[in-house]
């Protein structure tokens, strides 16, 4: 069984203008769209076509017992999101139900926590290029980053103040705020800006990422977070992921989301939005990290395939003609080309934008066609 998913546009001042109206073949809407979710969370505007009626995604759902516990986005971001952390299974719980008791609208400024679920989420670059932030660096790589900052041009005071600062203790500090740290922020604003033959390959792309955060946000003490943080730019293909607890920011870039059905965003930085230090180095649970948790996608069945343990969910690319030996439940979503996708009994046509909700019952699946479009299974293994 399939049935044809819509959405609509999130309009988020970070966005790219028009960019998911393209997508889907629509008129363009001259505003910064953000966001497209497909999935089961009630603030996904997401609607079904089974050919009988048009409903809401979560409501057609529970009508018809079917399941898909997962929430998939299409991101479009022109300049960098906030510096944020997803809570856990706990802390999702508890924070819902605290901020139920203070009967916080769901859309108030001061509301966090949206719904009662944990977020580890993957993000995997569309574009040529997608750059993020994501977790601390240990203290003997702020070190080499310092030396090579120091080399080319960032004032001595600032290099000195943040060599200072302990793994137990740096975000923290920064956190906390106050004239040092703005202090650090206005010297990183000005040198990275600053040219030099003598960087690095590291220090050209550190100089890259923290000069679009500085001209987005000059002055923010997330610029001085950033600065902690690892830098990382993935090429086409490539993938993050993100568990709860470990803080990261998205930069720039064209990319697919795939997570559980939450929008809980504790913030520390980067945002004119709330923010709330205390909570938020209490959900930043994740301890300094030598390598980001890239996920290298594994052929299988002619096909890219990212899994892990940590990820309750499978996702794969599909570029050409596959046949997948089983397939539950999914959603598959056409990023350009044309494919065709059939079962045991059915078959459709899926094009750039399109998506669909497939009910597979354990039966094969084959694709015939040629692009790129990407399948989303919940995985309950």
């Amino acid at each position: 069984m399939f049935a044809r998913l819509r959405s609509v546009p999130k309009n988020y001042e970070w966005g790219t203008p028009n960019v998911m109206s393209a997508l889907q073949g629509l008129a363009p809407t001259d505003r910064p769209e953000g966001e497209l979710w497909f999935g089961s969370h009630s603030m996904a505007q997401c609607t079904v076509d089974d050919g009988a009626e048009n409903l809401d995604f979560l409501r057609w759902l529970e009508k018809t017992g079917h399941q898909f516990p997962l929430l998939v986005k299409f991101l479009a971001a022109s300049r960098p999101l906030s510096i944020q952390v997803h809570p856990d299974a706990i802390q999702a719980a508890a924070g819902f139900a605290r901020e139920e008791a203070e009967r916080l609208a769901i859309d108030s400024p001061r509301r966090t926590f949206k719904d009662e679920h944990p977020k580890p989420e993957l993000l995997i670059s569309l574009s040529e290029s997608f750059d993020a932030v994501w977790g601390l660096l240990p203290s003997t790589l702020r070190t080499e980053r310092l030396q090579r900052c120091a080399a080319t041009g960032l004032a001595t005071r600032t290099v000195q103040g943040l060599s200072e600062l302990t793994d137990q203790d740096a975000l923290a500090s920064v956190l906390a705020g106050g004239d040092r740290v703005d202090t650090w922020a206005d010297d990183l604003a000005a040198w990275c800006v600053l040219d030099d033959d003598g960087d690095a390959p590291e220090g050209y792309l550190e100089k890259a990422i923290f000069r679009q955060i500085v001209d987005a946000f000059p002055g923010d003490r997330g610029i001085v977070v950033a600065f902690l943080m690892h830098t990382i730019r993935l090429r086409r293909g490539e993938a993050l992921f993100v568990s709860p607890g470990q803080i990261h920011a998205y930069v720039g870039g064209f990319g697919l989301e795939v997570m559980l059905p939450s929008d809980n965003v504790v913030r520390g930085g980067l945002t004119s939005k709330h923010q709330d230090p205390g909570l938020f180095l209490q959900t930043a649970t994740a301890p300094p990290m030598e390598t980001p948790p890239l996920v290298l996608p594994v052929t299988r069945d002619g096909r890219a395939v990212y899994e892990s343990a940590a990820m309750p969910f499978r996702v794969s690319g599909i570029t050409g003609d596959v046949q997948i030996p089983e397939i539950s439940t999914a959603i598959i979503l056409g990023e350009n080309g044309r494919f065709s996708f059939s079962g045991a009994v059915a078959s459709q046509e899926i094009e750039r934008g399109e998506v669909y909700f497939i009910e597979g019952h354990g039966e094969p699946l084959e694709f015939r066609g040629e692009g790129a479009a990407w399948l989303v299974e919940p995985r309950g293994d």
